[in-house]
């Protein structure tokens, strides 16, 4: 098996709920790419797809397929938010394969952020990047469980009032240890 250095997020820039795999799959044709360039492709309903071998490179960034495995989630991120069941899929699939291929959340990118300078882009869009570093936290998480922190976001629409209270709780419990530690 090749050596999978990273993982790659992508949208497919199109209608989140309508968008099916065939028609990514006609993208990349027309694109004369010999076959879909993503290895995963999470649908709207959060169904998760392989779509073509890990062991093989597939095409999701200029210049940086040799080591990295490309996973699409259906949607435009600058103008829809991803859904539940989209957030939910995508975690448990980079769980898995952070678990099987030996990576940690560090090794987890959005595609503009490892785009070469001549190809910029905005994929994943602005509103997948906002939920990534949740879901790189909470993978960390899961595989140390050593952060404090129980980062829900599931729906809650006040997540970020929730996730202050987290931290301002946790510290708070640090200083505490702190005090203690000098008296």
């Amino acid at each position: 098996m090749r050596r999978i250095t990273q993982i790659i997020l992508h949208h497919s820039a199109s209608a989140r709920d309508t968008t099916t795999i065939d028609m990514i799959k006609e993208w990349h044709k027309a694109r004369d790419f010999p076959h879909i360039g993503y290895h995963y492709v999470i649908t709207g309903e959060g169904e998760t797809k392989k779509t073509w071998p890990i062991e093989e490179e597939g095409f999701g960034v200029f210049g940086k397929n040799k080591y990295t495995v490309h996973v699409c989630l259906t949607g435009n991120f600058e103008s829809e938010r991803p859904s539940n069941n989209q957030l939910y899929a995508l975690e448990r699939l980079l769980k898995k394969l952070c678990k099987n291929l030996r990576l940690n959340m560090y090794d987890i990118f959005g595609h503009k952020e490892v785009a070469p300078s001549d190809h910029m882009t905005v994929c994943p869009g602005s509103n997948l990047m906002a939920e990534l570093n949740f879901i790189r936290l909470r993978i960390e998480q899961n595989k140390k469980d050593e952060w404090p922190l129980n980062i829900a976001l599931e729906t809650m629409p006040n997540w970020k009032d929730r996730l202050f209270e987290q931290i301002v709780g946790f510290l708070r419990k640090l200083l505490k240890r702190g005090q203690s530690a000098l008296n």
